[in-house]
């Protein structure tokens, strides 16, 4: 019995550009939105926004030291 392995790559490059461009791109947005935001402080949406604005961040942020990280060691 002749068994075939065959084995498939997938190109995880590509798909990390796409991902590490959405992240940067989402990321600034947020931050942007947090600052216009930050700026009318009397209204309580705009408080709770700021907050949330916050928990999105973070996440955010890590993607993108996540992404530098890994450029700088693909170049070394």
């Amino acid at each position: 019995m002749i068994s075939t392995i065959t084995t498939t790559t997938v190109g995880m490059g590509s798909q990390m550009v796409s991902g590490g461009v959405l992240a940067v791109i989402t990321l600034i947005i947020t931050l942007a939105l947090n600052e216009i935001l930050h700026v009318n402080e009397d209204c309580p949406i705009s408080q709770s926004v700021v907050k949330t604005s916050h928990m999105i961040n973070t996440p955010l942020l890590f993607a993108f030291a996540c992404i530098v990280f890994y450029k700088v060691v693909t170049i070394v």
